[in-house]
């Protein structure tokens, strides 16, 4: 009795990260791939998450005043 051949599983090796250049932060300048913390806005200009964070407290402190 042969039984079947177990079919080889090609979708389980094919989870390697590729990295790519999402652009420039809005903030900083400094190269964004997809492997950080990022967020795009509407006019497509990506931005690093924790630049975003730091410069809306700064204008929310500065609304404060």
């Amino acid at each position: 009795m042969q039984g079947k051949k177990k079919a080889k599983r090609t979708w389980a090796s094919a989870k390697r990260i590729k990295i790519r250049t999402v652009g420039d932060c809005l903030y900083c300048t400094k190269e964004i791939t997809n492997d950080m913390s990022f967020i795009i806005f509407a006019t497509k200009q990506p931005a690093h998450h924790s630049c975003y964070k730091t410069q809306t407290e700064k204008e929310q402190n500065a609304k404060r005043r």
